[in-house]
């Protein structure tokens, strides 16, 4: 017997109200090449018929907890983790799919590189399961670094990794988050220098539902700040020098970890700062949105007229350059509707449309293609 097939993997679910896809969820698991697994189903209380499909399958490796109240995800993933008795753990959500041969491949690469965390690629379909033709993997930028450091600068992590059991088992999932506890788990496995690594194979399929909790992006950024809470800033410098990062990687992540507590004096002291060059970030973005918090209107547009430039395509961007017209007292409204045009779910620029008295300047520099 190989050593991949020695090696058991424990495949997590959690289930709330999943009944319109859990079905197809559970056969796509069922149904891989690699056979050795168990399969832990969390029902988290749910109020559809749930329960009764999975009771309606018959496989051995399933092992059903029916709980009847809601706990939420964190606590549903911590329960799953404490009865995981695989080498391995990964998580596949109600409502998407596995391809075949997932388990296999993750397996094969993480022996392969003695990885502890392996993320793959996935094709984002939409509720029907009809393809967005859009694909989600780990940016590059952050797999340079087997740590994946950089994770302190934004969740760019995909969240169902193949995790080695000497991880799962050292760091518990935080059961206080009703969001983003798959982000403060990755940040502990960072700090704790666990070993990350991604492959490009498209594995999964990702389902974008209206409403989930992964599509709230407000509800998303609060709970974000209550993570970074629990890292000092100066603590994450330390690490990011620690690990090789020079000082104009640094100062970019500092700027972003200030704004996310909503210290923003030193935010703008880090964006004034040399920063390193990225075809994606824009430190003029920063610093001219900063500048424009502080009625600094010169200088912000010197440098907001320099990103729209460099990105012509920002939403942020024309939002910001709206709300500096508008305190100007030039025409705002073309701005604003560019930014809607570029980003129609793009709530600031809307609201500034309605009432531009609000002046709602965005911190994130957004892409015009994002999904989520």
């Amino acid at each position: 017997m190989t050593r991949e097939k020695e090696s058991k993997i424990t495949v997590g679910m959690t289930a709330y109200n999943a009944a319109p896809f859990i079905e197809e969820a559970i056969n796509s698991a069922l149904n891989q090449t690699h056979s050795n697994f168990e399969f832990i189903i969390y029902n988290d209380g749910s109020t559809d018929s749930t329960s009764h499909i999975v009771e309606h399958f018959s496989d051995k490796r399933i092992q059903f907890i029916d709980e009847k109240q809601n706990r939420g995800v964190s606590a549903a993933r911590q329960i799953i983790k404490q009865n995981a008795n695989g080498d391995w753990l990964t998580w596949l959500d109600a409502d998407d799919i596995y391809f075949p041969n997932r388990l296999e491949i993750l397996l094969s690469y993480a022996l392969k590189h003695q990885s502890d965390l392996v993320t793959d690629a996935y094709e984002v379909i939409d509720s029907n399961g009809t393809s967005l033709h859009t694909y989600l993997e780990t940016p590059d930028y952050l797999a340079e670094d087997n740590h994946y450091t950089r994770l302190f600068e934004r969740n760019r992590m995909l969240p169902h990794p193949l995790i080695s059991r000497r991880c799962y088992e050292s760091v518990d999932y935080d059961t206080s988050l009703p969001t983003s506890e798959d982000y403060d788990y990755w940040l502990k496995c960072v700090v704790k220098g666990f070993r990350f690594s991604k492959i490009s194979d498209v594995l999964m399929r990702y389902r974008m539902v209206p409403g989930s909790l992964s599509s709230d992006n407000a509800r998303s950024r609060k709970y974000t700040q209550i993570i970074f809470a629990k890292y000092e800033v100066e603590d994450i410098i330390r690490l990011y020098r620690l690990r090789g990062y020079p000082d104009e990687l640094v100062n970019y992540m500092a700027t972003l970890q200030y704004l996310f507590r909503e210290k923003k004096k030193n935010a703008l002291e880090y964006a004034n700062k040399p920063w390193l060059t990225d075809n994606d970030v824009s430190r003029e973005f920063y610093l001219g949105s900063l500048l424009l918090h502080f009625s600094e209107l010169e200088d912000a547009e010197t440098a907001l007229k320099r990103h729209l430039h460099e990105f012509p395509n920002s939403p942020a961007g024309w939002n910001n350059y709206g709300v500096l017209q508008f305190m100007r007292g030039t025409d705002y409204v073309t701005s604003f509707k560019k930014a809607v045009a570029l980003f129609p779910m793009y709530e600031d620029a809307h609201a500034n449309l309605a009432d531009p008295s609000l002046k709602r300047i965005t911190f994130t520099q957004l892409s015009d293609k994002r999904i989520r």
